[in-house]
């Protein structure tokens, strides 16, 4: 997906289109798609699992539990969706951004004006 971003936006800051019909992208997800799945059955048919003697983590007083590694995943995804969706509700839209420089126009206009002596 990250290719598919970069090669959008590489192609619109050249000008050029980033039409979807021309089915490039189609042909690049499917290419990235081969790649990923030829990359994760290559690196499991490289994983050896052996038993280790004498029981193993049991043996071992058990390990981690299952809750101890998604709680803080949750959580962690939690806030950061919670910041994310606080940041982009407050960053002003372009109609404020633009309202906001036409006041501050007025403002200096004034206080120019203000500071003029009159004659």
């Amino acid at each position: 997906m990250l290719i598919g971003v970069s090669r959008a936006l590489g192609a619109q800051a050249r000008g050029e289109s980033t039409d979807c019909r021309d089915g490039v992208p189609a042909a690049s997800a499917m290419i990235m798609a081969v790649a990923v799945s030829g990359m994760h059955y290559t690196g499991m048919a490289a994983m050896r699992v052996h038993a280790a003697p004498g029981g193993g983590m049991a043996a071992m007083g058990g390990g981690a539990t299952g809750s101890a590694f998604l709680v803080p995943l949750i959580l962690g995804i939690t806030v950061l969706t919670f910041v994310m969706t606080v940041i982009i509700t407050l960053a002003p839209t372009e109609a404020e951004i633009r309202a906001d420089a036409a006041l501050m126009e007025r403002i200096a206009k004034r206080s120019e004006s203000a500071q003029r002596p009159s004659p």
